[in-house]
């Protein structure tokens, strides 16, 4: 990659394939061009606001900006053969479709016949949560091959049904992927074409580029939240490769040898698609330097990377509330929970003491000391197969609470063994938890359901808490009602017929917009011959909530996890209570906010719910 020289001016440099009459693109304000934040204020900067003003700016004069690089000169560059792409290849006429992008695709769904309406609809995830072939075929009870050939034969209606609609907003996908190296997100997409306007009018802003994908899965693939142009298969091959060659020669490296790398495996990818896949699937990125080659390097946590300076500048360890203050003092805003949750996961960090972390780097010959304590407790949790304590004395004593923290930072990365926290381990084992099986023991011998409370009772004290959460969480309980607890064996639900009920759940919900009651849910259930006298809306509730992906709201309500439903009806309700004067009831809330009239049940409940709403008397809300 060659640094542009001072005389190069940005038309020069993208002059290949320009139309005759610049007119129109040249008035173009930069604000209307696909740029990220930095590449904006960049030329705020150099006084450029229109795409003449930046026709006529060199290379050079971007590059010497402040924290402007090779990326964003070449993000400004793909911006602007996108604009003159644009300005050729649209017609000159109105746009195939003025209707918004969701009716229009409601209508073209419904001209299809029911099933293959619901499967596009699952695959697009339009109205839902967006399914994979594995996940459709779970549902259906189809063979994954059966599945993949009713989505090449939905794809194809679909795209006749489309009609010219589809067909321009295709043709734009395939000139804005041209122009961003093959690898486009919704942001990119220009804005004066059919996909731009797809991607504006959408209620989610990947629809457009997955229905692109689902109607040409030959020629492009939604992958990550992008829409790449390259068939499944062949994407799957490509990130295979590099992730071999980025294992072979490790990172970090030069990216110049990445690439050389590739192009003798036969791989030949744009700058573009190898950021998309280091980043998507590897976890790593390209790190472009002002004065230096560009580099491949793994991705860091900037959190991470502030905190690592924090304990580099304190020169020892800190505790947490210590480390708190000089983030905050340094960055403005956290939260305690994120530090001490980035503070664990990253290998640069070492926790010496409960809640006081410092470098691993300082403490290397000290954990290399502790390491034979280590190997022996190791050797005697798995021996014993018991849930042991790092503090519990093995061999020559207890160790000291520095050294067990140590220790418990090596066995935490040892395979064999399951940290269980507060400085437990057990062995890992591949048969399942003995503690599930004895509780489905006892259960069995009682032959029927017990009363929840008094089968708690009669456990061990020391493991209550955890035998009430694996009844209420696990999928082998159920409570048939609302204080006895049964098994799931004792009723006629194998594994075919819980997925047809999560079917007939989701297309309920679908249906309905996204959210329903739980008599309507039942209802449909019944209707579609899956229940039975046993199955009453409080079991039903119960196996939705361990079985299925949905979100439950008091009423209750059975919504899709993708609506955020809940967060949606407690904003909401803040909204009104922070432009009211006084302190409002859940029925003044619902005449001042009619949208919610339909959650009026569950209204009273998500208020009490939400910890920036409180109560005075139980009966009247304000924000806290």
């Amino acid at each position: 990659m060659t640094a542009p020289t001072d005389s190069s001016t940005l038309l020069t440099r993208i002059a290949a394939g320009l139309p005759a009459d610049l007119a129109r693109v040249l008035a173009t304000p930069t604000s209307e061009l696909s740029l990220s934040p930095r590449a904006r204020r960049g030329l705020r900067e150099l006084g450029v606001g229109t795409v003449a003003d930046l026709c006529r700016t060199s290379a050079a004069s971007i590059l010497a900006l402040r924290g402007v690089g090779r990326r964003t000169l070449h993000e400004i560059e793909r911006a602007l053969r996108a604009a003159f792409g644009a300005v050729t290849a649209l017609p000159s006429t109105a746009p195939p479709h003025s209707e918004p992008f969701d009716d229009w695709l409601q209508r073209a769904l419904d001209s299809l016949d029911p099933s293959a309406a619901r499967l596009a609809a699952a695959r697009l995830g339009f109205g839902r949560a967006p399914a994979s072939v594995a996940a459709l075929a779970a549902e259906t009870g189809l063979p994954p091959a059966e599945v993949t050939a009713g989505i090449a034969a939905t794809a194809a209606t679909l795209l006749e049904a489309g009609g010219a609609a589809l067909r321009a907003m295709l043709d734009a996908a395939e000139r804005d992927l041209d122009a961003h190296g093959g690898v486009l997100s919704s942001a990119q997409s220009t804005a004066a074409d059919a996909l731009g306007r797809a991607v504006r009018e959408a209620r989610r802003p990947d629809l457009p580029l997955r229905l692109a994908a689902l109607c040409k899965p030959l020629r492009f693939t939604h992958d990550a939240g992008r829409l790449v142009a390259a068939p499944l298969p062949a994407l799957r091959e490509r990130v295979a490769t590099i992730r071999d060659v980025v294992t072979r020669i490790g990172l970090p490296c030069a990216l110049a040898e990445l690439q050389a790398r590739l192009a003798e495996r036969g791989v030949d990818v744009t700058e573009e698609f190898l950021d998309h896949a280091l980043r998507a699937h590897l976890g790593a990125t390209i790190l472009f330097r002002r004065r230096s080659a560009p580099r491949v390097v793994w991705r860091r946590s900037r959190t991470a990377d502030h905190l690592e300076s924090i304990l580099d500048d304190a020169g020892g360890p800190l505790r947490l509330d210590d480390l708190l203050f000089h983030y905050r003092d340094r960055h403005a805003s956290a939260r305690r929970h994120r530090l001490h949750d980035v503070l664990r996961a990253d290998s640069r960090f070492l926790e010496v003491r409960h809640l006081e972390f410092d470098l691993r780097i300082r403490h290397l010959d000290t954990l290399e000391m502790v390491r034979p304590l280590a190997d022996a407790l190791r050797a005697h949790i798995v021996a014993t197969g018991q849930r042991t304590a790092v503090q519990s004395p093995v061999g020559s004593g207890a160790p000291s609470e520095r050294t067990a923290h140590l220790v418990t930072d090596l066995l935490r990365h040892d395979r064999s063994l399951r940290y269980l926290g507060r400085g437990q381990f057990c062995a890992r084992r591949r048969s399942g938890s003995s503690i599930v099986a004895q509780l489905v023991d006892e259960l069995r011998a009682a032959m029927g359901e017990v009363p929840f409370a008094r089968f708690l009772q009669n456990q061990e004290p020391r493991r209550r808490r955890l035998v009430a959460r694996l009844l209420r969480d696990n999928r082998r309980f159920v409570f048939p009602t609302r204080d006895r607890v049964d098994l799931l064996e004792n009723y006629p639900f194998n594994p075919e017929r819980l997925r047809l009920l999560l079917r007939e759940t989701s297309s309920c919900l679908h249906e309905a917009g996204g959210h329903a009651p739980l008599t309507a849910v039942h209802a449909a259930v019944e209707a579609a011959g899956l229940g039975g006298s046993f199955l009453d809306e409080h079991l039903l509730l119960d196996l939705l909530r361990r079985h299925g992906n949905f979100e439950i709201l008091p009423g209750p309500v059975v919504a899709d996890p993708d609506l955020a439903l809940g967060a949606w009806i407690q904003r909401t309700a803040r909204d009104a209570l922070r432009q009211s004067p006084a302190p409002l009831s859940a029925q003044q809330l619902l005449a001042a906010c009619p949208t919610l009239a339909e959650f009026g049940a569950c209204l009273e409940s998500m208020l009490d719910l939400d910890p920036l709403v409180q109560t005075a008397d139980g009966l009247h809300y304000e924000l806290a």
